[in-house]
């Protein structure tokens, strides 16, 4: 007797192959993702770069030569009658070459320095915004040597790596010493030029009266 013919045995499904088109927008969002991760990380990163050490091209000047030319290249837009009036920016820009000690004075007595500079013009003084009493303080300040601009030192004592001390000629045609300091790799000059003390005393009669 034949035998029957037995039922074939049902075989699971072939799984069908990947979807590449599937494969690669999963891998375009991952990527995409990543980015908006990572973008936002570089950004203030280099913001921060730029706040604190590259936004100030003087940070490039590591010698005293450099730091002079540098200070009278900017002095010199602001030295006598046909100088110009300093914004924010310009301000910010002349105090860098300044070491902490010395803005926090000029911040402190800008007010003096500014009725001081307008002595003979209460009006004009009454009438000047905080920005403004900062500015005519500015003025004030590099127009006294030697801040007002002083020649390549012909003197230099360099007391360690980051103290030295220099003799330079100033418009007043005097011989004036100046002592820089170095910070993160930076000239900075102290005692506001040598001039903290004198101004300080010059200084009193402007003080504002404490009401």
């Amino acid at each position: 007797m034949a035998k029957m013919p037995q039922p074939s045995k049902p075989t699971a499904a072939t799984p069908p192959p990947p979807d590449i088109n599937e494969q690669v927008r999963g891998g375009l969002k991952s990527f995409l993702r990543s980015l908006v991760i990572i973008i936002p990380l570089i950004a203030l990163g280099w913001v921060a770069y730029m706040l604190v050490w590259g936004s100030n091209p003087r940070n490039q000047l590591a010698t005293v030569d450099a730091f002079v030319n540098a200070y009278n290249g900017t002095a010199s837009l602001y030295v006598g009658p046909n100088g110009g009036l300093p914004d924010s920016a310009a301000l910010d820009e002349y105090l860098s070459f300044f070491d902490s000690q010395s803005r926090e004075f000029f911040y402190d007595n800008a007010a003096a320095m500014a009725k001081r500079r307008l002595a003979f013009d209460q009006p004009a003084y009454d009438a000047l915004s905080k920005g403004g009493r900062h500015a005519q303080a500015m003025i004030y300040l590099v127009n006294r040597a030697p801040l007002s601009g002083f020649s390549p030192p012909t003197q230099a004592r360099q007391a360690d790596g980051e103290r030295t001390e220099i003799v330079v000629r100033a418009r007043d045609s005097r011989d004036h010493r100046l002592v820089l300091e170095k910070a993160r790799g930076t000239w900075y000059l102290t005692n506001l030029g040598g001039l903290q003390e004198a101004l300080a005393k010059e200084l009193e009669p402007f003080q504002p009266k404490e009401k």
